[in-house]
């Protein structure tokens, strides 16, 4: 898709801990207060390829605090962990991963990240090819803070953490803002359709087909709902707060072939060197890359294959977790790929505790709600 090979970029991404230590048995929540973050940029730098940003977390408690180290400046995979400015204010545009992550297995050290008391750990996070400064011009300064709708969390049931704040700390890119993005890989894309699956593998070919046949229905029953049921209680759940008519336009765009929606391919990684070692070197299911010029394509990874169907999540009863349901994998990553929904919050029981204003722009709310409605119609 762009010009660094993904295997090179991700041996970039590599956990780059200038501290390590043994995970500890801890699992209080964060609270404000706990861990102090501060951030580290050379003040200028020649080209934005080479721009690093480090992250330094710093724990002045007693004790030793253990944190999901997902989605947020302690993870260094090619999500967003920074917003980034121009002196004018101007965002630098995010053209990472937006992900669908599996049901962690909450024993895995993998996952975690263990800030010992009194001491800190740093984590390089290479900036240049998850966002886009081609359209800034060579001289401009910039600003970089932790991002806005990032948390930190002692594990995957923790509902509040805490945001990761830091002071901005400026440089100015001197020379070349052009960036070398995510994969170099994308074919052409030339469907009719909104989302048209592509897999050289027949198997994982019609494993997506049918994923995607299940979550247009999911966000169809969903605006439908919305319009027969505007004050419904699965609708207050997940989107309380919001204008009824912002939500139903959002999930009819991702349930039909219309124009507004785009168009895309949905990928099996699996076929490309650089789209496959995302999924194996991060917990994915499925993830949407962004990129300047406007083209979403979705990658599914093999784990797809483990999440449930239709009829197991009416034998469950279940929806909540991300592996719950294949539908709702693609309908996640159709609210990004659409409506340019974020990861603000995993989980159906963290979606509800959301704004009114985060609801809205958090892929899995359109996930749960889809799920919710059809267990209540069509599992019976």
């Amino acid at each position: 898709m762009h010009s660094l090979s993904f295997l090179s970029t991700f041996s970039m991404f590599a956990s780059a801990l200038l501290f390590t230590a043994t995970l500890a048995n801890l699992a209080a929540a964060i609270s404000e207060g706990d861990l102090s973050i501060s951030l580290q940029v050379a003040s200028t730098v020649a080209s934005a390829n080479d721009l690093i940003v480090t992250a330094i977390v710093f724990n002045p408690t007693s004790e030793d605090i253990r944190a999901l180290a997902i989605n947020n400046v302690l993870d260094n995979s090619p999500t967003q962990s920074f917003d980034i400015k121009a002196g004018d204010g101007s965002a630098v545009p995010f053209t990472g991963a937006k992900v669908c992550y599996v049901t962690w297995d909450l024993s895995s050290d993998a996952i975690y990240k263990n800030i010992p008391a009194g001491q800190s750990i740093a984590v390089n996070h290479t900036i240049g090819g998850i966002h886009d400064f081609s359209s800034f011009s060579a001289g401009t300064t910039f600003e970089v803070t932790p991002h806005a709708f990032s948390s930190i969390l002692s594990s995957v049931e923790d509902a509040s953490g805490i945001v990761p704040r830091a002071d901005p700390v400026s440089f100015v890119v001197t020379d070349n803002t052009k960036t070398d993005q995510l994969f170099n890989s994308l074919p052409p894309q030339d469907q009719a359709s909104l989302s048209t699956p592509v897999c050289s593998d027949k198997k994982k070919l019609q494993l997506i087909k049918d994923s995607l046949s299940s979550a247009r229905p999911l966000a169809g029953g969903a605006a439908t709902d919305i319009k027969s049921h505007p004050n419904g209680p699965e609708y207050k759940r997940y989107f309380g707060g919001n204008k009824q008519s912002d939500i139903w336009y959002n999930f009819d765009r991702i349930a039909g072939d219309l124009a507004s929606a785009g168009k895309r391919n949905i990928f099996c990684a699996s076929d490309f060197a650089d789209s496959a070692s995302a999924c194996k070197n991060n917990p994915y299911i499925a993830y949407t890359v962004i990129y300047p010029d406007g083209r979403t394509p979705i990658y599914t990874c093999d784990i797809l294959a483990k999440c449930g169907t239709p009829s197991s999540v009416c034998s469950t009863k279940s929806y909540d977790l991300t592996t719950s349901s294949r539908g709702g994998v693609i309908l996640h990553e159709l609210a990004h790929a659409v409506t340019g929904a974020a990861d603000i919050a995993y989980g159906c029981p963290a979606t509800e505790k959301l704004s009114a204003a985060d609801k809205k722009k958090n892929a899995d709310n359109y996930r749960c709600m889809g799920l919710n409605i059809f267990l209540d119609y069509n599992c019976h």
